[in-house]
């Protein structure tokens, strides 16, 4: 009975044992299951994603716009939803700029918000102007945004409203078009650029594509863009009119051709002569062509044209299609020259007598006197004098192709010599004529030989002629000066003084000196009395001026034995003329030991300081300096004259010395274009802490007052100032303590005067 009891006991626990396994199985089967049907739901979200998201794309891919879709805003109308005016300092037109606020409405926001904030215009340094290839970018200051609380930090820049960033904007960035300056995902808030070129960048050239579409938010468009092209030819240093002026030099003009000028394939200039006669122009190998006044236009190899004095010739200049602005452009203006020192040739052609050509030369008298013109094969010679005058000639009837002209100095005088005539009437091939001058005279500052014919010994004297420059003491050197020389005035006056010469081996020491009025006509009266035809003479006249930086001097018996105003010998003096060029202190220094007083007389003879004056521009000054004591001045030594003169230069520094100049210190600036400009006066701070560094600034900022044709600035350290504006910068050295200084003008732009919105 046990037995079947432990039966009994074992199958009920084998069938508990299956029962279990089999509920077990179930409930995995269960788990996979579920385990399915989530793997199946999985799937199922990731393929609705998959397929929206390939929706999305494709839709986009649909609406989206291409490059090639970009719309010239000078061809298909925007719509425009707001303009702005935009003054600049030293332009009379504003700007007026359409904005395009259904294309780009988040970049037309903020702008017209920085606008109403007074962003552009409330500080003369805020915001900067440069000149580009791509056009004018308008730039803020870092700095001045910090002071004035404004945020750029990359968190508040706006997503640039451009193809690249998805947005919709099919504004082309041609000429006039109006854009931010940055790219990428993330727009700059506040810079932005006035295109001035089709295109911006060296591949396009070859590509024919425009990298700023699509990557760029261009929002708006010029409606004046005479306005940005003056700017621009500002900032390249060109000139204020509609045309750049080119001069007659003998030199090169037009040098640089702008990318606009390339792509016009033209450059447009003026030239107006100040005499009339024939002028050559020569062009460079990439003009291939020339026209006046909208004429007909001629081939620039050589090209010969009869100009009418005083009057302005608007010139075309085309340059060759291959032309690229890195190449050489030059055209060189020279007109029809006789000259002083040699035979002038002309050379006639049967071609000129068939078209009565008339030669136009004309002739500048070096000084104030009478001029024999001798010609050969020309006949019936018309002059002429500045302002059209005809000026008769006298000859011997012996000599008649010898004519004799009174001319006046450094006049030009205008010659029209026909190519027709009794000369040439029987003749088929080329005459060559020849103009040559007899007229003896002498240029300043450098030694000339003579030579004398028996006729002139004969004659026992020799009449030469020279014209000075500014009133002072000159001096006369040369062998000539040993067997005599008087100096005289067109009336015959006597003016020289003979002063005694130690060293008679040495033909460069001084031997006589006057005093000379300025822009008069002097004889010089040789005696030829005992010298030879067969040698050689020589003849220096040395014209004591200063003409600012450094002069290097030879102190000889003239400077140790100076003569004074009444023409009485002084000892132990040096004296020199000196022409201001600007108004302003002037400082004058000498590199020999011991120089204490270097004295600065007016024209009248007053004293106007010691070492430094305030001098004003175009009148005539002298410096003294007493050698009496001082053994450091030696017969035949060499020195040095330094004259400081208050001038600044764009982008030159200019280091002073408060202590040299008691009390101020002025420096002259002269604007050479319309646009802004930079000043700035700077101290040693070698060394120094940030603290000590901008407390010296501040000091010297207290110190420095700007004045703009006479008017003062209330901020020194920038001025907007049109073409001829004079600024002078004044220093107050008594607040500075002798402070080694730098003074700089630099080139900056011109002010936002005001932005506003006028629509």
């Amino acid at each position: 009975m046990a037995n079947n009891k432990k039966n009994r006991n074992y199958v009920t626990e084998k069938n508990d044992v299956a029962t279990a396994q089999k509920k077990k199985s179930k409930r995995n089967q269960k788990i996979k299951e579920v385990v399915k049907q989530v793997l199946f739901i999985i799937l199922a979200i990731a393929l609705v994603t998959v397929l929206v998201t390939g929706v999305i794309h494709i839709f986009k891919a649909c609406t989206r716009v291409d490059e090639r879709e970009f719309l010239n805003p000078n061809v298909h109308t925007f719509e425009v939803t707001d303009t702005v005016e935009l003054k600049l300092a030293g332009y009379d037109e504003p700007l007026i700029i359409d904005l395009y606020g259904k294309d780009a409405p988040k970049t037309v926001e903020n702008f017209k918000k920085l606008i109403q904030e007074g962003f552009f215009t409330n500080n003369p340094k805020f915001f900067t102007i440069d000149s580009t290839n791509a056009g004018l970018k308008f730039s803020h200051s870092d700095t001045k945004n910090a002071e004035d609380g404004h945020d750029h930090s990359n968190d508040s820049l706006l997503k640039g409203e451009f193809y690249d960033n998805d947005v919709s904007n099919r504004i082309s960035h041609v000429t006039g078009v109006i854009t931010m300056t940055n790219s990428g995902f993330a727009s700059s808030k506040t810079d932005f650029m006035i295109l001035t070129s089709d295109k911006h960048s060296a591949d396009k050239a070859e590509t024919d594509e425009d990298l700023y579409d699509g990557s760029r938010a261009a929002f708006g468009k010029v409606r004046n863009m005479s306005v940005v092209e003056k700017m621009l030819k500002d900032f390249d240093g060109t000139t204020d009119k509609e045309n750049a002026v080119i001069t007659l030099n003998g030199g090169a003009n037009i040098k640089k051709p702008t990318t606009k000028n390339i792509a016009d394939k033209y450059v447009d200039c003026v030239f107006t002569p100040k005499y009339s006669g024939t002028y050559i122009f020569t062009g460079s190998a990439n003009y291939v062509a020339i026209a006046f006044d909208g004429a007909e236009a001629e081939t620039l190899g050589t090209v010969e044209k009869k100009l009418e004095k005083d009057t302005e010739y608007k010139i075309r200049l085309t340059i060759k299609d291959t032309a690229k602005a890195e190449d050489s452009f030059t055209l060189t203006i020279k007109d029809r020259i006789i000259k002083t020192d040699s035979t002038t040739s002309i050379t006639i052609t049967p071609q000129n007598k068939t078209d009565e050509k008339i030669f136009n030369y004309v002739y500048q008298a070096p000084v104030t006197g009478s001029y024999v013109f001798t010609y050969e094969k020309i006949k019936d010679v018309i002059v002429k004098d500045k302002d059209g005058n005809q000026v008769n000639g006298t000859s011997a009837k012996a000599e008649e192709n010898k004519v004799t002209y009174d001319f006046v100095a450094n006049e030009k005088y205008s010659f029209e010599i026909p190519a027709v005539g009794a000369e040439f009437a029987n003749t088929t091939s080329s005459v060559t004529a020849k103009i040559s001058i007899d007229l003896k005279y002498f240029n300043l500052g450098n030694t000339t030989d003579i030579k004398f014919t028996e006729a002139e010994i004969g004659d026992k004297t020799i009449v030469y002629l020279f014209q000075t420059g500014v009133a002072g003491q000159y001096n006369f050197a040369g062998t000539v000066t040993d067997k005599g020389l008087d100096i005289t005035d067109l009336d015959g006056n006597k003016l020289n003084i003979k002063l005694p010469k130690d060293n008679d081996s040495d033909p460069d020491v001084y031997s006589k000196s006057a005093i000379l009025e300025a822009n008069k006509t002097y004889k010089l009266i040789i005696t030829t009395e005992g010298l030879s035809k067969d040698s050689k003479y020589t003849l220096k006249i040395a014209e004591p001026v200063l003409v600012g930086d450094v002069n290097t001097i030879t102190i000889a018996d003239a400077n140790l034995k100076f003569l004074n105003a009444e023409g009485k010998e002084e000892a132990g003096k040096l004296s020199f003329i000196f022409v201001a060029k600007n108004n302003g202190k002037h400082v004058v220094s000498i590199d020999v030991k011991d120089v204490e007083n270097i004295k600065i007389y007016n024209e009248a003879g007053s004293e106007l300081g010691n070492n430094s004056a305030m001098l004003e521009k175009g009148k005539t000054y002298r410096f003294v300096i007493d050698t009496a004591n001082n053994t450091n001045f030696k017969k035949d030594a060499t020195c040095k004259i330094t004259v400081d003169e208050p001038v600044l230069k764009v982008n030159t520094s200019k280091t002073v010395n408060a202590e040299k100049a008691d009390k101020e210190l002025a420096y002259e600036f002269t604007a050479t274009s319309t646009a802004g400009f930079d000043f700035t006066v700077t101290g040693v701070t070698t060394g120094k802490t940030a603290e000590e560094k901008k407390a010296i600034q501040e000091k010297i900022d207290k110190a420095v007052t700007l004045y703009v044709n006479g008017v003062k600035v209330d901020y020194y350290k920038y001025a907007s100032l049109k073409k001829g504006d004079v600024c002078k910068l004044v220093i107050d050295a008594e607040k500075l303590d002798g402070m080694e200084l730098t003074v700089k003008a630099a080139k900056s732009s011109p002010k936002i005067e005001s932005i506003k919105i006028v629509k």
